[in-house]
């Protein structure tokens, strides 16, 4: 005969304090490291958003032959063709050109309050944006 391994009175006692913990576990983990994951998904926001402005730039410097000398802090600019209507977390940013160097500097708001990204885009090499960023 096979013997019956399962019990048919429902969930102990034991078995809800097990589950529980292990919810705990898991929850305490993803407390700790969690964090940092949203903290990369923000600042990917702003990486994307000053790519998107230096191509804008490019776009001008085909179009006037010269890029956009300086775009104080601002939520948009006509010039650039930049609305910052569709972001979440990076509505402010400002442009400056010096000499063969393009600085974008994109400031966080709102869960990313303090959060600033900043590109570097050196004009004279295309070998793409250097980013730094302020936490």
């Amino acid at each position: 005969m096979i013997k019956k391994i399962f019990n048919n009175h429902g969930v102990s006692l034991m078995e809800c304090i097990i589950v529980v913990i292990i919810i705990a576990v898991l929850v305490l983990l993803w407390g700790f490291y969690g964090g940092d994951h949203i903290r990369i998904a923000i600042t990917n926001e702003g990486h994307m958003f000053i790519e998107k402005i230096i191509s804008q730039e490019k776009m001008y410097r085909a179009r006037k032959s010269s890029y956009l000398p300086i775009v104080s802090t601002t939520t948009s600019s006509v010039e650039l063709n930049i609305d910052t209507n569709q972001n979440k977390y990076f509505k402010t940013f400002n442009v400056t050109v010096s000499s063969n160097t393009l600085y974008v500097s994109a400031y966080g708001e709102n869960e990313a309050s303090g959060i600033t990204v900043r590109g570097i885009y050196d004009i004279g090499v295309t070998s793409g944006t250097v980013f730094q960023e302020f936490l």
